[in-house]
């Protein structure tokens, strides 16, 4: 937590209510058509689901459950009534009306609404049990599912991405809560206190009420115990004797049914929320849409195509990277969906702007000097700046950094000056949209070599990195280097696991870079 997050955290104290987080939403909120809540809960010390629950907002949740958890053919032929569903939801090729063809046939996007982190985790169990499971009834079905949920848990990590939504986290990122921060991870705590009217002591006592009820994958203890315990012995002796047992079946139904569907409609409460917050969508949403639409594509629906035409899908290890070539791959990626996420939601939210000011990432500076080090018809600008806050700074000489509201236009610090009692001044080389913009009007028209650009006070952040990133991806495929024979290779009876290498990723990022 920096010093303007403390303050952020003081004020909303002071208020006695949770207090907007940014001017703009910084994650797409679709309508309930294009969003899917989903909701588990488990029988103590076991990983796959007792129970299920699904559903749009707007309507109410299909409850799934099983009477013993620890019945893996059960839980199994639960989730496979649950499959169709899902799969569908995330548009499937299995289950759509045409093979897509590209990012574009996945459009608009399909959200996956979960209420907290420990539903997350539910995923990354069920890629576990069913990605490469070789019994059951429907084992196609169940690897099929199993991929899905593993490229969706692998999604959730990708800083930006727009697919899986973690209700928690969403009101966080919306919101600065008057509360500790461990005490922020519970679904019911936050809704209390945003639904909470008068003084925030009445919000406060809510809020803690809210706070003893279990919104994780794991049932209360104590209604473990009391309740479902000898329901399920019941439902055990009676299955084991012949008798009937439906009645104790039921009864289980509905103590589960309770829990699954107060996890439900409290994830419904937090998507309304934000899709009825005022605040408009910031533009760059929009960009981190697009790079969800590729990414679905490329590390799901493609491999998803090829296997119903029969094909040899490449299907990631849901334990691990498997190759030295895919791990460095999907970390190269991920540092490059940092970067882009760290610059692009700043340059359209003066709160992100001064969190960024704060961090010492960004600063505001007045133009007073410009000169043209360029060579014949090539043209170099160089500006002056001299900053106009005393905050924090992280930059140094070679930092690259773009002008807020122009991210294209970026600079590299050449030097830095200024001692004590002086202002902080940067000689900045520009080194893309080294001329004006063609077509375009106001500041973005004139040449940044044309000297009416002193005195203009403008405001600076750092640039993303992605590129390089990008390019260091490219790299990682070349198999002519010394010692790609190790790198690229692969057990010869195991092609399940080959490194996650296509030629297409580097159409897919030469746009971004």
């Amino acid at each position: 937590m920096n010093s303007r997050e403390a303050i952020q955290r003081l004020r909303a104290h002071q208020a006695g209510r949770p207090l907007p987080k940014g001017e703009k939403r910084s994650v797409r909120v679709p309508d309930p058509r294009d969003v899917l809540v989903l909701a588990f809960v488990r029988m103590g010390g076991e990983s796959r689901p007792w129970g299920v629950a699904f559903g749009h907002p707007g309507g109410g949740p299909t409850v799934l459950t099983v009477p013993e958890g620890r019945d893996r053919t059960q839980v199994a032929e639960m989730m496979l009534r649950a499959a169709p569903v899902l799969l569908g939801h995330l548009r499937s090729p299995a289950l759509a009306p045409r093979l897509p063809g590209g990012p574009e046939d996945l459009a608009p996007i399909r959200q996956i609404w979960l209420p907290n982190s420990s539903h997350l985790e539910m995923l990354l169990h069920l890629a576990y049990a069913y990605t490469f499971t070789r019994s059951g009834d429907d084992v196609p079905s169940l690897n099929a599912l199993g991929r899905a949920c593993a490229w969706m848990f692998r999604e959730s990590q990708r800083p930006g991405e727009q697919h899986v939504i973690i209700a928690t986290a969403a009101l966080r990122d919306a919101f600065t809560f008057p509360a500790e921060t461990v005490r922020q991870g519970h679904l019911g705590f936050l809704l209390a206190w945003l639904d909470s009217r008068g003084d925030g002591k009445a919000a406060l006592a809510r809020a803690h009420d809210e706070e003893r009820l279990s919104m994780s994958t794991t049932l209360d203890p104590s209604t473990e115990r009391r309740e479902l315990e000898p329901l399920v012995e019941r439902w055990r002796t009676a299955s084991k004797q012949g008798a009937d047992s439906e009645r104790f079946a039921r009864g289980i139904h509905s103590v589960l049914a309770e829990e699954l569907t107060r996890r439900f409609d409290l994830t419904v409460r937090a998507w309304q929320i934000l899709h009825e917050d005022p605040r408009r969508e910031n533009i760059a949403v929009e960009d981190l849409v697009e790079e969800a639409l590729t990414r679905q594509w490329w590390d799901w629906a493609r491999t998803e195509v090829a296997i119903l035409n029969g094909e040899q899908g490449f299907v990631p290890s849901v334990e691990t990277d498997r190759q030295p070539a895919s791990a460095a791959s999907a970390y190269e990626r991920a540092s490059a969906a940092a970067e882009i996420l760290g610059t692009l939601l700043v340059h359209d939210d003066k709160e992100l702007f001064a969190e960024a000011v704060g961090r010492g990432d960004a600063f505001v500076g007045t133009i007073v000097g410009v000169r043209d080090e360029g060579e014949g018809r090539r043209t170099l600008p160089v500006w002056t700046v001299e900053r106009q806050d005393e905050g924090p700074s992280r930059l140094r000489e070679g930092s690259h950094l773009c002008l807020i509201g122009l991210p294209k236009r970026t600079l590299d610090i050449r030097t830095i000056y200024g001692g004590p009692g002086e202002p902080t001044t940067y000689e900045l080389a520009i080194t893309n949209l080294r001329t004006a913009v063609r077509g375009a009007s106001g500041q973005a028209a004139i040449a940044p070599c044309d000297r009416s650009w002193i005195g203009e006070r403008l405001a600076f952040t750092t640039a993303s990195m992605a590129s390089i990133a990008f390019r260091k991806q490219k790299k990682l495929r070349d198999q002519s280097v010394p010692g790609a024979w190790l790198t690229f290779s692969a057990p010869p009876d195991d092609r399940t696991h080959r490194p996650n290498v296509d030629e297409a990723d580097a159409d897919e990022t030469e746009a971004d870079s």
